[in-house]
Order: C-alpha cells, then structure tokens, then sequence
C-alpha cells in the first residue's frame, strides 16, 4: 500500500514539474506577460477630437497602449489646471501603457487621424534625449489636434481673401490702362513732334556724317597724290605745290651765291606770278 502511495506521489510530482516547464517555455517564447502589470497616465486636452475608449496609443508609430477613460473636467478642475499650465483645458484622457513602456516627461502626445478620415488616436513624439521617463498616474497635457473641418475653413478664407486681393490687383491694372491711354491721348500732339524731331535729328546727323567722309576721302585723295609725287622725285625738297619746270631759273640759280643769281624779268609774267604769291608757297625742286 505504502509503495502505492509513493507511486501516485512520483508520478504527481512529475506532471506538476512538467506543466511548470511547459509554462515557463510559453511564456519565454510568447507575448505573454503575467507577472508584469501596465500602468496609466493622464493627459489633458482642450478637444477629444472624437477620440473614442479602447483607441489605440502609439509612440513614433508603435503602438504601446490603449485609451481606458475620458472624462469631461469640472469647472473647478478647469480653473485649477488653468492656473497651472496658463490654459484651458476641458477634457482628461486616461492612457494605459504596456508595462516597460517609457516615455519621457518631454515627449508631446496629439490626437491624430487614421488615415484621411480614419479613426482617432494618440501618438507620442518622441523626447530629447536624457530626459526622465514618466512615472504611473503622471499628469501631462497635450497638443491641439488639427480639425479636417477647421483646417478646410482656414483653407477657404485664405482662398477668398486671395481671391479679394487678386480683384483689387486687377481693378488697379485695368485703371493704370485706363490712365495710360488717356495720358497718351491728351500728348498725341506732342508725341508726335518730339517724334518728328527725333527723326530730323537722326537725318541732320547723317548727313553731317555723309560730308564728314566725303571730306576724309577728298584728303586721303590729296595725300596719295602728294605721296606719289615725292615717290617719283625721292631727292626733292619740298617748297611748295608747284613743279620745277615752270621755274627753271630758280633751279639754275640755286646753287649760285646770292649776289650771281639770275634776277627774275619784270616782264615775265610767270615770274610776276610767283612773287605775288604767299610766301608760304615753295617749288619741288630736284637735284
């Protein structure tokens, strides 16, 4: 009988060290976690946004929690977080995190929408770095949620206040028309003649232009005719504008002192001639 007891015992002792195993193995493999308890936070905001029980909570997109309460502060309570934070605030949301979720004191929660116009949720942005983590029932407030409908009202004004501007923007253009065309009508005259004498300008100029060339080549005329007599008499010595053969005597004489020189007839015309010409008149004369 005794050996049958002991029997039952060792079998008994068995089954319970293997269900203690099998526990131990699921819940080091699995998600399971018994022994660890989550904790909660409050967060105030002025508008739930329709922010609904059981929506979920995420930190940078991962989701550590869940919404347990909200509920809608007392004026009391309103006046007294009012002071506290220089804001008022009108609703407390009661979160529930995962056990080893930390958040830092600094981190910002919003109200956010799945998708366009998904359900709400909150998500927390993440802290600075270094910061404390919150600690079970800490009070922190939040960030205003950005409305579809108010943001879609903000839209519109600023379309029809752009709208206006653009109005007044072409209200203006079309006077500035209205101005210049009257300004043009009213001058016509002296348009005209400011024109015309811009256009008599131009002429005056291009005909001063037209003898400034003619002039030019007249000279450049001149200088290649006095150019090609030099070259055909290199040892000339330049007297004047005259040849040497209608002075023949003067060539003859010109190496005679001056008392032998060959005095010039007072009948010869040629002769009369040169001496009442300018004195600044010479000969080409060669050697």
């Amino acid at each position: 009988m005794a050996e049958y007891y002991r029997n039952e015992v060792r079998t008994g002792l068995m089954v319970i060290i293997c269900l203690g195993l099998l526990i131990f193995l699921i819940t080091s493999v699995g998600d399971f976690h018994f022994f660890e308890k989550p904790y909660e936070i409050d967060i105030l905001f002025s508008s739930v946004s329709k922010l609904e029980e059981a929506a979920p909570v995420t930190y940078a997109g991962n989701g550590i929690g869940k919404v347990v309460n909200i509920r809608i502060l007392t004026p009391k309570e309103r006046d007294k977080y009012c002071g506290l934070y220089g804001k008022k605030y009108n609703c407390e949301v009661t979160l529930q995190l995962n056990y080893g979720t930390h958040i830092e004191e600094d981190a910002l929660p919003r109200i956010e929408t799945m998708g366009f116009l998904g359900s709400k949720y909150i998500n927390f942005s993440p802290g600075s770095e270094g910061q404390a983590f919150l600690k079970p029932g800490a009070k922190i407030v939040g960030l205003e949620s950005i409305e579809m409908g108010t943001l879609m009202e903000e839209v519109q004004t600023k379309l029809h206040t752009l709208g206006q501007k653009v109005e007044e923007l072409l209200d203006s253009s079309n006077r500035l028309v209205e101005n210049a065309d009257s300004m043009m009508m009213e001058n016509r005259e002296d348009i005209r003649s400011t024109v015309m004498e811009i256009k008599n300008s131009a002429e005056n100029i291009e005909s001063i232009t037209k003898k400034i060339d003619d002039d030019i080549g007249d000279i450049m005329d001149n200088t290649k005719i006095f150019t090609a007599k030099i070259a055909d008499k290199p040892n000339a010595i330049v007297w004047g504008y005259k040849d040497k053969t209608e002075h023949p005597s003067v060539e003859r004489d010109l190496g005679k002192p001056a008392d032998k020189r060959v005095a010039p007839s007072r009948t010869s015309p040629r002769v009369r001639e040169s001496s009442d010409s300018s004195q600044n008149q010479g000969y080409i004369m060669g050697n």
